[in-house]
Parts: C-alpha cells; structure tokens; sequence
C-alpha cells in the first residue's frame, strides 16, 4: 500500500533545550517537544561540501569525493495563533518567539510572559518533523536549532505570520528516541485543534513622537506591517574538538553574535491623506509605536520604543487610489535616556516596572501560567 506523505497530513512541534550560551550541551542535546507549530512551509536539512580528488594521479576520472564541512538548517513560516493549552502541550508560536528574543520571564500577577532581546543568552531549539501520516510517517529532528532572524506580519485580511530562520547542530534521526511519532503517541499526542487565530483585524497601531506617552488619538489605519529582526549571528565557524563540548569537527561551532541587530518596520496606510511621516523623515524625527492585537480573551503585543523613519514610498500606479508605505529603523532605548514617553510592559517584575529598552519587546496574555522558557 502507498504511504501517504503529502504535507497536508505532516505537522512539527518544538521545544526549548535551553541557553546556550551558558552550557554547551543545550546545543548539542535534543529534547521532547511540547508545543505543535502551525507551519505552512518549511524545509529542513543538512548538507555538506564534498571535497573532489585534485591531485595529479595519472587518470582524468576522479576519485571518490571525501564529505566535509556539514550544514544543517531550516527556514519556515508558520501562523501565530492565541498559545492553546492541553495538559502539558501546546497548540504555539510563544516558544520561537521567546527563544529568538532571549529574555522570558511571567509577570507578577501570572497574566502576561514577557520577552525583551537579549545581548547575551543564545537558546537553542528541537524541532521535530513528521512527513506524512502519524501511522507511516517519517520524523526527523533539527536538534540545536537557533533562530538567527525573526519575521512577524499581518494583512488586515490574514492571519498574523512568524518567519525564522534556523542554523543548527544536527538534523537527521531522533537520538534514543527521545521524539517519536505514531497515531496518537508522540508527536502526534501534541493537540491539533481548539486554539484561536490572531488576526489582522484584531490589531490595533499606535504611534506618536516619542517624547509623550501614547494614546487612543495616535492609533493608525494601516493595512498591512511587518517586523524584521536580524541578529547577525555567525553561522559559518567550525573548529577542531575539545572535551567540554565541542566534540564533531563537521558541526558548526555554536553561533554567536557577529554583528549588530538590524531591526526594521514597514507599514502601509491604505489612504494617502496626510505628510506626517515625509515631514518626520526629513526632520529626522523620533517615534515609538505600540502594536496589540486581542480577541477580548487573549492578547499579543509588540512595544517599539525607538523608531526613525527611513522613506516613505508613494507609488503611482494607474488611477487608482494613492497609499503610502513606510520604512523605518528601529533603535534601542537606553533607561537612562527615557522621558514622560518611556513605554513599559503590562505587568511588573518583581514589584517593579519593567521598561522596554530596547528595539523590541513582546508581551503574551493566553492559556500559559508560567514562563515560557
């Protein structure tokens, strides 16, 4: 019988294996996945240059080539639902996204996790895919898989997207087992159903001059946004073994900061009725921004303290209505240099209000009621 391995019946799931940064093995050791992901493309695996024959033998034809230096990754898109609980699993995206921007901690009243980037904490992540059906299926697993870049958009007509890329350790067969998949067991014990989508529709924006605190006046019709962070990491290092660690001269060395964080921001007003942001552009003109998407019951919120328009495009395409599009550049916001206009976090740290100081800062309020790393 023909086994049925079309994308429509495959799924992956993840799970944090923990700092990197600090303990090398959270790099190189897979873990059991928790939360299922809803992927719409993706494209695992793991490469390497094969090294030919050069040397002069006496013979046109070549050797066998010898395997070298392997690369394994991925790069995926998937939707960004309300994280649904189910005993210990989850239908989420909260475990990308918490991973990527490195910092996680529950706020004091155990409503919202709250997630800041981070300049030091490097998580890595276990991915695992299944190709086909939970019966006759194949899994495999990207182990040490480390979110280089994220994306987050949305259309007023869609649903909220996350793109990432991924450098890993290793992708190939799950180690001892430690992920499987049948109909019902492992993988596919993760539920599939009874989360709820965020949507375009249920975003609000909101930006003004970063010197005064946003308000219902500073909300923004826009159709469409997008957030793009690069965190410039190093990707492409290998070295010789040593025994506190690394120990597969083939594998990457763990990735780490190479580079500057790139963070960007592009919007578009579906109308074209005001030159707020060519005049902002020219004057160099500080903003911060806020965008919150609820279903009255959940909420997803993006904080952006330190915006500075970079073009704002007008195109002229026929008759048709005229609609302006917005690029930007985000920066961080340093403490000691907020005003009145400091934007913080819906819950408190500690008894303490929590600024959000740098590019970004990311806030969920769903089924979690405890931290997501």
């Amino acid at each position: 019988m023909a086994k049925n391995r079309s994308g429509a019946v495959s799924q992956v799931a993840v799970a944090s294996q923990g700092d990197a940064a600090g303990t090398y093995s959270n790099f190189t050791t897979e873990v059991e996945v928790t939360d299922r992901l809803l992927l719409s493309s993706g494209n695992p695996k793991k490469t390497a240059e094969m090294i030919q024959e050069e040397a002069l033998t006496g013979e046109i034809g070549r050797g066998t080539p010898e395997r070298g230096l392997e690369v394994s990754e991925d790069s995926i898109e998937c939707m960004v639902p309300y994280s649904h609980v189910s005993g210990t699993d989850f239908i989420s995206t909260d475990t990308l996204i918490a991973a990527f921007m490195g910092n996680n901690n529950l706020g004091d009243t155990g409503d919202y996790n709250i997630c800041q980037l981070s300049d030091s904490a490097i998580y890595a992540l276990t991915l695992a895919y299944v190709y086909g059906t939970p019966a006759d299926g194949q899994l495999k697993v990207l182990t040490g898989a480390i979110p280089t870049s994220m994306e987050l958009s949305y259309d007023i007509s869609e649903k909220l997207q996350a793109s990432f890329d991924f450098a890993a350790y290793d992708f190939g067969d799950s180690a001892d087992s430690t992920n499987t998949c049948g109909a019902g067991t492992g993988v596919d014990a993760i539920p599939h159903i009874g989360h709820s989508n965020i949507m375009g529709q249920h975003a609000t924006f909101r930006i003004a001059d970063d010197d005064t605190a946003l308000e219902a006046t500073d909300q923004l019709t826009v159709r469409s946004l997008t957030l793009s962070i690069d965190k410039n990491y190093d990707t492409d290092t290998y070295g010789t073994p040593e025994n506190s660690g690394h120990t597969d001269p083939q594998k990457i060395l763990l990735p780490i900061v190479d580079g500057r964080r790139d963070v960007t921001l592009e919007f578009e007003i579906p109308k074209y009725e005001a030159e707020t942001f060519i005049t902002g552009k020219d004057a160099g003109t500080s903003y911060h921004a806020d965008l919150k998407f609820t279903d009255s019951t959940n909420n997803f919120n993006i904080y952006m303290p330190n915006i500075v328009v970079e073009d704002v495009d007008i195109p002229m395409d026929g008759s048709g209505r005229l609609t302006q599009t917005v690029s930007c550049i985000l920066g961080r916001r340093d403490s000691d240099l907020l005003t009145d206009g400091e934007m913080t976090f819906s819950e408190r740290l500690d008894e303490a209000d929590v600024n959000v100081d740098k590019e970004v800062g990311i806030e969920m309020n769903n089924d979690r009621t405890a931290a997501i790393l």
